[in-house]
């Protein structure tokens, strides 16, 4: 069965960043989303995956006439 809960650990292994980075933007209120159990910190999967999709850029390609 695949893990969709993670904690941060793994979400910052998830996201290919350090988890000073997360705790650094929970601290500014800014994305990814993640849920507190107590003292706990934990990551939905889906919140991740979105957090990449809204954070995608794409090229755009200049044309010269």
């Amino acid at each position: 069965m695949e893990k969709w809960i993670m904690n941060e650990n793994e979400a910052a292994q998830f996201l290919n960043l350090s988890v000073s980075t997360l705790q650094k933007r929970r601290f500014k209120g800014m994305p990814p989303e993640y849920s507190k159990i107590g003292k706990s910190v934990r990551y939905d999967k889906n919140d991740l995956i979105d957090f990449l999709s809204q954070n995608k850029i794409s090229k755009k390609i200049k044309l010269y006439c």
